[in-house]
């Protein structure tokens, strides 16, 4: 039991990392030994990834004033990457990773 719990963790860990963690969310949702605390990490992972592509593309084409698009786009991947180490330290202390929406359920 110990080592599918380690095991799971790290599954976690590799599923928040910022952009490269898109590949190990994908095997955690698809894998049929992953525990559900795996799957709500890894559709967390890929809900939190899709929102920032979305946000950048969407900050891309629009006019903004006098804010330039790089400062914009910075500040979006900045907080990208402080929600996806807030989200490990999450996992590290074992409470759940839960999107809003799927905490009613419960």
């Amino acid at each position: 039991m110990g080592r599918q719990r380690y095991q799971g963790r790290w599954q976690q860990y590799l599923a928040l990392m910022p952009v490269f963690g898109l590949i190990p969310a994908v095997v955690g949702l698809l894998r049929q030994r992953s525990d559900r605390q795996t799957k709500d990490t890894s559709r967390v992972a890929i809900a939190l990834l899709l929102s920032w592509l979305t946000s950048v593309a969407m900050v891309d084409g629009a006019p903004l004033g006098d804010v330039p698009d790089g400062l914009t786009k910075g500040t979006l991947g900045a907080v990208y990457v402080v929600v996806c180490i807030w989200l490990m330290i999450r996992v590290f202390r074992g409470l759940p990773v839960e999107l809003p929406w799927d905490l009613g359920d419960r």
